[in-house]
């Protein structure tokens, strides 16, 4: 049942805009629909040269980040170079950084929710303890 919100939010705000998209793409002049514009854009030259360009820069582009990072990685870890121990530091810095913004975030969350959650907590339940909306429990 908590998942409704989040999925709606998702839905209105993602799914619908591509569903419409998607509808407008098949529309074939005012009132018809039709496959006819996606065969000829799959069909074109253009379309499958740019597709073929596209993946040839995704799979370069990530074949390079994994050699370059592979160097990188071996030369701090083995090499000694004046400055190494700098670059270490620098390195255990940013990612330090990273983790405890994260852990941050997580906390932020946590304390929000359970703030929500107290507050709900205190407007359902009737004074004799009991629920007032009948035994629904608190989702949050």
């Amino acid at each position: 049942m908590w998942t409704v919100p989040p999925l709606l939010i998702v839905l209105v705000a993602a799914a619908y805009p591509l569903l419409r998209v998607c509808l407008e793409s098949t529309k074939v002049g005012d009132t018809q629909r039709g496959w006819s514009t996606w065969s000829e854009v799959l069909a074109s030259q253009m379309f499958r040269d740019a597709l073929w360009r596209t993946v040839s820069i995704a799979v370069t582009s990530t074949a390079g980040c994994l050699v370059l990072g592979m160097f990188l990685a071996i030369v701090l870890a083995f090499v000694p170079f004046p400055g190494s121990r700098v670059v270490g530091r620098l390195i255990d810095t940013v990612l330090a950084h990273d983790i405890h913004a994260q852990a941050c975030r997580h906390r932020l969350v946590f304390l929000v929710r359970s703030q929500v959650q107290e507050a709900v907590v205190d407007v359902v339940h009737a004074h004799d303890g009991r629920s007032a909306l009948g035994g629904v429990q608190c989702l949050l």
